[in-house]
């Protein structure tokens, strides 16, 4: 079987807050290696690479806090031995936004080569909403409203592909609910924003990580997906998502009001949204994504590691749901 990473992320359930004592709790419950995230920068890069290499857990890639923060971050990834380099979230709030993306990719992904390493880009649901429309994607301010008053689908969802619209689609039946929660697109598409920075960014340059469970959410099969761009998933988040709920709006989180200690403070109607989304973080082994044929598709098209991540803790204990996770996917990865 193959290796299992973990994204230190998995740990921030508000009780964890050490990195140092995280890595050590990865390693003990038999992690193959790990994806770091922004509090594990504050380790200096020398002293973080002896504890790796004491706990025998291998840096397989980074997210930078921010976009504009992955050059700065080059450094601390070659001191410890780093293949990869990744951007976990960019806000694309409109058509424009994504193409200037494409452009900023190369750019910083043409540094990134420069120094040994492979930019990556990790999606959410976002990147799978129509290019066109992605400031309108089903879950926006007055999308779903728009399309429920002209009887449609929400996203102008095809009927043939009406799952993807999730919950929001006032077309499903409630007895046809749960198959439309549960199928996936395997269709190939070229108009999604994902598709975009597909076709603009330079293969040099730039690889994508596919959070596999975020990708069945919004509705598409993760295995068609992999197969459709052949050699460019160079990663993949392990992550159960239970039912589809379409591609969502981008959250722009740094357009949020501040508290006087500078924390960002969210509406009710956004802790809700974000709550229901983290609930869909299911058990291991009870989402919609087949791991095992997963794989076997990511290894014939170029993948080269595969990391879970963990956002809702299904059982109350996040420790108890990692070390369930873990010994779930070892008979699948």
């Amino acid at each position: 079987m193959g290796k299992v990473n973990l994204q230190m992320y998995s740990f921030m359930d508000g009780t964890m807050n050490d990195s140092r004592e995280n890595f050590r709790r990865a390693a003990e419950m038999g992690y193959d290696g790990v994806e770091l995230f922004g509090p594990d920068f504050e380790i200096p890069a020398e002293e973080l690479k002896a504890l790796l290499e004491e706990l025998k857990l291998e840096p397989v890639s980074l997210h930078a806090p921010k976009t504009e923060m992955v050059e700065g971050l080059i450094p601390f990834a070659n001191a410890l031995g780093m293949q990869f380099i990744g951007i976990g979230m960019e806000v694309l709030k409109d058509e424009e936004s994504v193409h200037s993306f494409a452009k900023t990719l190369n750019r910083i992904g043409k540094a990134c080569a420069e120094k040994g390493l492979m930019l990556t880009y990790h999606n959410h649901t976002q990147e799978f909403a129509d290019c066109g429309r992605i400031g309108s994607v089903p879950g926006a301010a007055g999308a779903a409203e728009e399309q429920q008053a002209a009887g449609k689908p929400c996203g102008d969802v095809q009927p043939e592909n009406r799952h993807a619209a999730g919950e929001a689609c006032v077309s499903v039946q409630p007895e046809n609910r749960h198959a439309a929660e549960t199928a996936l697109d395997s269709s190939r598409r070229t108009d999604r924003v994902i598709d975009v920075l597909m076709r603009e960014t330079d293969p040099e340059y730039v690889s994508f990580e596919l959070d596999a469970g975020w990708c069945a959410a919004a509705g598409f099969d993760p295995i068609a997906f992999v197969e459709q761009y052949s050699g460019r998933v160079k990663l993949i988040h392990i992550k159960e998502s239970s039912r589809v709920v379409g591609p969502q709006p981008p959250m722009d989180f740094g357009s949020l009001p501040r508290d006087e200690n500078g924390a960002p403070i969210f509406s009710d109607e956004l802790k809700k949204t974000m709550e229901e989304l983290d609930r869909i973080n299911c058990r291991a082994g009870e989402g919609l994504v087949d791991w095992k044929a997963l794989k076997e598709a990511a290894d014939q098209n170029g993948c080269q590691a595969y990391i879970v991540e963990r956002e809702y803790s299904v059982s109350g204990n996040r420790l108890n749901d990692l070390k369930a996770d873990l010994e779930y996917y070892r008979t699948q990865i």
